[in-house]
């Protein structure tokens, strides 16, 4: 998908220099650099590194993200009341 402008998932930090995007609690994260909606540009994911991958911006040198698997129901499994 290069080329294409990435919504941002999730907020994502600059480290001091701003050299480096962060995950949210990273304790080097000094400036906010996106907020979640907020479109990230060509030029900002070459200068970073950014890749798009199942709805989820991946941070360079990050495992690609897994794709959210949904809570069991626990509710069918209750047996009957009697």
């Amino acid at each position: 998908m290069a080329g294409a402008v990435f919504v941002a998932d999730r907020r994502l930090y600059l480290d001091a220099d701003k050299s480096k995007v962060l995950e949210e609690g990273d304790p080097a994260a000094a400036y906010l650099f996106c907020r979640p909606g907020r479109p990230i540009s060509v030029e900002d994911q070459e200068a970073f590194g950014l890749s798009f991958k199942d709805g989820a911006i991946v941070l360079p040198g990050m495992p690609e993200p897994k794709a959210a698997v949904p809570p069991e129901d626990k509710a069918a499994d209750k047996p009957e009341d009697k």
